[in-house]
């Protein structure tokens, strides 16, 4: 089965204060400094930082291979997300821009084919996201299975571990923010289903260059409305 790929959806911008961070998350330094105290704070908050997880040298390795996917005409996983802003360079090759929202079979060939016809460098300056990758692409795998984060992993939930999805976003400069949301409003599994988000940063993770926001104990308030507004 090739690589699905699809092109965010056009909205419009957000408020500039909709992202405004206050205190930085307090954090652990390793895997290894992990106490029950920690534990504790995850689950009342919702979340744990773990600072210097992993190695220069596997986040570097990481980084590689995702610039590679970026280049790749086939990144070898299910989807590959482009921003919105490919349209320009798409309406300069006759591409009618409607047609990237269309679910039309033929519509979105030839929107595949459009995209490969691209620059490769060019073409990597716009990938948004890769989805289900970590059987393809062994830098990446060796975090999503490392053997500490299964560890610190069991240390927050007894119960059998299974990886239910895999997402790298690139987010490049321009491109759309990753807005407000809750995890589960996207999976399809029972309410009741124990899961944890794992994300982790391959680059510095700042303010300036649009860090992740969480909510605190904001799992403890229930489900909240989603709407299909770019990319929720």
């Amino acid at each position: 089965m090739s690589t699905a790929f699809a092109v965010e959806r056009d909205s419009r911008d957000h408020k500039d204060n909709l992202y405004r961070g206050t205190p930085f998350a307090e954090s652990v330094s390793g895997f290894e400094n992990i106490s029950e105290n920690d534990i504790k704070r995850y689950h009342k908050q919702g979340f744990l930082v773990v600072k210097g997880a992993f190695s220069p040298e596997e986040a570097s390795a990481a980084r590689e291979e995702l610039d590679l996917m970026c280049r790749a005409d086939d990144p070898k996983c299910i989807s590959i997300h482009y921003e919105r802003h490919i349209a320009e360079n798409l309406m300069k090759t006759g591409v009618d821009v409607d047609a990237l929202d269309s679910e039309n079979e033929d519509d979105l060939k030839r929107l595949r084919s459009a995209i490969l016809d691209m620059d490769s460098t060019k073409r990597a300056h716009l990938v948004r996201k890769f989805v289900g990758f970590t059987k393809e692409h062994p830098p990446l795998k060796n975090l999503s299975h490392s053997a500490a984060l299964k560890a610190a992993l069991r240390q927050i939930t007894d119960e059998k571990m299974k990886l239910f999805v895999s997402q790298a976003l690139v987010k490049p400069p321009g491109g759309r923010e990753k807005p407000w949301h809750q995890d589960h409003a996207y999976f399809d599994v029972p309410i009741d289903t124990p899961i944890v988000g794992v994300w982790i940063a391959l680059d510095q993770a700042t303010p300036e260059n649009g860090c992740m926001h969480v909510w605190p104990a904001g799992h403890k308030e229930g489900p909240r409305i989603h709407f299909q507004i770019r990319d929720w």
